[in-house]
């Protein structure tokens, strides 16, 4: 029976947002441990992208009740808008031409 899980999440988890992206349960304090600290070492791929914070969740007789939360170690947020601000320019080209694309991005 497992006791131990290590979920990844976009934001803090105990801001109540419903935005966790993995997670796994382990058998092992020791093993969990390893993946709180290290997720890489577990997780890959797709999943680890956008990930800022790391929650460890537990139950045993040796340890007690833990919980833990972690930022991820060099984090880079790439939730900007430039995306965002390039389709409405190249909406507003394909609409009314290429004036009005410039003018959106500031040409």
């Amino acid at each position: 029976m497992a006791n131990y899980s290590v979920n990844l999440w976009c934001s803090n988890p105990d801001l109540g947002n419903d935005d966790c992206v993995s997670g796994d349960d382990f058998n092992s304090y020791e093993e969990a441990q390893k993946v709180f600290y290290n997720p890489e070492s577990h997780f890959e791929g797709w999943i680890l992208e956008g990930v800022r914070f790391v929650q460890f969740l537990g139950e045993s007789e040796e340890h007690g009740n833990e919980y833990e939360v972690r930022e991820v170690e060099g984090f880079v947020n790439y939730d900007d808008n430039d995306d965002w601000e390039r389709e409405m320019a190249l909406e507003a080209g394909m609409l009314l031409g290429v004036d009005a694309y410039n003018d959106h991005m500031g040409y």
